[in-house]
């Protein structure tokens, strides 16, 4: 009984910790949506252990940062950290996680309470983002 623990603990944990540590490294790169008003994009990068990325859209050929944003799994946790610019930081825990599909919550924030990640496994990723009253929904698509 002790050896099947230990074997676990030694060979199945760490299996586990390293493929939850590499959920996101899909989300790595450059990914755009163009709008009748301006091209917006997210640029995400590994940054040490975590993801970091930006949010910002071109408008003339000038670029304008929006918010910055970290993907960082704290004690087995991952969380979203939103820091629009301007504004205070907010962090959205992952409340759900299968085959693609990705939601961050943060029930006390007023908009968004919910950003939910959802990637066709190729070259775009439909988003949701969501508070008590409003919503709203788009599509990124994998800048070469």
């Amino acid at each position: 009984m002790k050896f099947k623990n230990l074997f676990i603990f030694l060979v199945i944990f760490p299996i586990l910790n390293y493929a939850q540590t590499e959920n996101f490294t899909w989300l790595e790169g450059k990914w755009q949506v163009k709008t009748d008003k301006a091209e917006m994009y997210e640029e995400w990068q590994k940054d040490g252990r975590r993801l970091k990325g930006e949010g910002y859209s071109v408008k003339d050929g000038q670029k304008m940062l929006n918010e910055t944003l970290y993907l960082e799994n704290f004690d087995g946790q991952w969380a979203y950290i939103a820091l629009p610019k301007g504004q205070i930081i907010t962090l959205f825990r992952l409340i759900q996680a299968d085959k693609n599909n990705y939601i961050f919550e943060n029930k006390e924030h007023d908009f968004p309470q919910r950003i939910h990640y959802n990637f066709d496994g190729q070259k775009s990723i439909h988003v949701i983002v969501e508070g008590s009253d409003k919503k709203f929904e788009l599509t990124l698509v994998k800048v070469e």
